[in-house]
């Protein structure tokens, strides 16, 4: 028992000090088991708000839950701190290293447990804005979830309403928040890619999947 209690004690430890720190964890987002099974709940609703896509990207992938659940004929698009699988994106949103050629060529990016472990949200909308059409959210706000962030790892504490200003001062509007569960909320907000994008992106996926070898997904 009392090995246990070291091990979460040393947890929880990290976890704030990477938070005082304003640092991404990479130890907990490197080891596999630090992802809850639980998770996987979320990311059923999370396809079920992302209805006629067809090409995913996936921030903040992990050991990918969300691919075996997209329709057939799917592209998914993964990124992570880890190279989970050979067509994963090594990101690291903190450092400014975005999946770019994945967000571009998606109809819907995933960002479900990515927000809370950003030092700048409003920057990050910024910069993902132009590239995206449509993004799937999870946030854990601050009315539902006050007490002991650090704990969690999490980097910053907004509440609901915060959450919505902080996407329309980053040039988003989120369309759709629904709470899941006692704790978090998902929701969907529409990106600002330009007319050119649209004009040029069924060519860009055709070379995409011609370069994997592929010939569906457009």
């Amino acid at each position: 028992m009392g090995g246990l209690m070291d091990t979460a004690e040393g947890e929880l430890a990290r976890r704030r000090a990477a938070v005082a720190a304003g640092t991404t964890d990479l130890t907990r987002w490197l080891d596999e088991t630090q992802y809850e099974p639980g998770w996987q709940v979320r990311s059923v609703r999370a396809v079920e708000l992302a209805k006629g896509a067809r090409w995913f990207c996936d921030i903040g992938c992990g050991p990918q839950f969300l691919r075996r659940l997209l329709p057939p004929g799917s592209v998914y698009l993964p990124a992570d701190l880890r190279r989970w699988t050979p067509d994963t994106a090594e990101i690291e949103l903190n450092a400014g290293r975005l999946p770019i050629t994945y967000l571009e060529l998606s109809d819907v990016c995933f960002l479900l447990g990515v927000l809370e472990y950003l030092l700048d949200v409003e920057g990050f909308l910024r910069v993902l804005r132009p590239r995206v059409d449509r993004v799937v959210i999870s946030y854990n706000p601050a009315e539902l979830v006050p007490d002991d962030r650090a704990a969690m790892g999490w980097l910053n504490a907004l509440t609901t309403e915060q959450l919505r200003e902080t996407f329309h001062r980053g040039g988003m509007e989120l369309e759709h928040l629904e709470q899941l569960g006692g704790t978090q909320v998902l929701g969907c907000a529409r990106g600002r890619r330009s007319g050119l994008a649209r004009a040029v992106l069924p060519l860009r996926r055709a070379l995409f999947l011609k370069a994997r070898g592929e010939t569906s997904g457009s």
